[in-house]
């Protein structure tokens, strides 16, 4: 009896035995089966780490050689004008020959297509609002609905209002290459610089083009803000609206406008001319501006040589209406720098300065 007790025990022990070699068996399968697989999983995110850094990499490369390249163009050609700013380049500035959906040609922001149906010979126009040196134009087509052949600006033209907001044509008004590919940025480089208070972009390409641009140059150092005055302006049956200002002695260099209506808006403001007394007391014309297209907006003004002075003459042209009650306020600041004693070479230098 004891011997088939045994024997049955042994039998028992033998098959848990098995059973847990089998079961443990099985264990060591799926450790090793999700070890594999763990493995797969890390190499495979260790490949995305690996292609994300790759990415990042070549980002900040292209960032930092973009950074370069805004550099050397800065060197060359100056700084970006803000068209791609709404913050230094408001909307009101710009002016188009025609448009769809009120977009604004503002590069790495919006973008402009003109209605060539309707439209002919398209352009951008920005006013500045202060004199400028122009040296490039940083120029975009973009692809749109169509295909990208379709969508080219293949050439540009530029006109530009000079210092005394007067329209010129540039380069005697050739065409000047505009891009060569969709969607990337070029520079058209001008053959020359010029000074100006605004510029009119005229394009030429395919009939659905699309573009965004950015105007490179430097702002013309005018130097201090000098004296500040206002003249008061009204409808006269007998003389002139002729306002003298007395300022400190000075060198201007040019001045700020800022026009205001005082009652309505009932009248047209066509220009002011400055004058300026001499060393021998006698009043000449120094320079005569188109007014501003704004009103309570800041607009400034080059004086085309620099003028030794301590009293200033204006004399706006203002098409008053008849039976008009219409008061005009106009503030100026004088822009320069005081004569504290200079000597002449110091003169040459101020006007070697203002002319770069």
């Amino acid at each position: 009896m004891s011997l088939e007790i045994e024997k049955r025990f042994v039998e028992i022990f033998d098959n848990q035995s098995k059973r847990f070699e089998k079961i443990q068996k099985e264990n060591f399968e799926k450790i090793a089966n999700q070890t594999t697989d763990l493995s797969m999983r890390i190499a495979t995110f260790s490949d995305f780490l690996a292609k994300m850094e790759a990415s990042l990499n070549e980002s900040r490369l292209k960032e930092r050689q973009k950074r370069q390249q805004m550099r050397l163009m800065a060197t060359l050609f100056g700084e970006p004008l803000g068209l791609s700013d709404p913050a230094i380049v408001k909307d009101k500035q710009f002016g188009l020959s025609s448009g769809r959906g009120g977009d604004l040609p503002r590069l790495d922001y919006s973008t402009w297509q003109p209605a060539l149906l309707e439209d002919p010979e398209p352009f951008v126009e920005v006013d500045f609002q202060k004199p400028f040196v122009v040296r490039g134009l940083l120029l975009r087509s973009e692809k749109g609905d169509h295909y990208a052949n379709l969508c080219m600006i293949k050439d540009v033209k530029i006109e530009f209002y000079d210092l005394s907001s007067a329209r010129k044509s540039y380069h005697e008004g050739k065409w000047l290459v505009g891009n060569s590919t969709i969607g990337q940025t070029q520079l058209v480089s001008l053959p020359y610089p010029f000074k100006g208070m605004g510029i009119r972009v005229f394009l030429r390409g395919s009939l659905f083009m699309k573009c965004s641009m950015e105007i490179l140059g430097d702002q013309v150092n005018l130097g201090e803000e000098l004296d500040l005055d206002t003249g008061i302006y009204k409808k006269r049956t007998v003389d002139n609206n002729r306002t003298s200002h007395m300022i400190q002695p000075s060198f201007l260099t040019g001045v700020r406008i800022r026009i205001s209506f005082l009652t309505d808006e009932s009248c047209k403001i066509r220009q002011f001319s400055f004058f300026a007394n001499d060393k021998n007391n006698k009043s000449k014309l120094i320079a005569t501006f188109k007014a501003p297209k704004m009103t309570n907006t800041w607009v400034t003004y080059a004086f085309p040589t620099v003028v030794s002075t301590w009293s200033v003459q204006v004399e706006p042209k203002i098409d008053f209406q008849i039976g008009s009650d219409v008061v005009v306020r106009v503030k100026y600041q004088f822009l320069g720098y005081y004569d504290k004693g200079y000597s002449e070479t110091t003169e040459d230098s101020i006007k070697f300065a203002t002319s770069q």
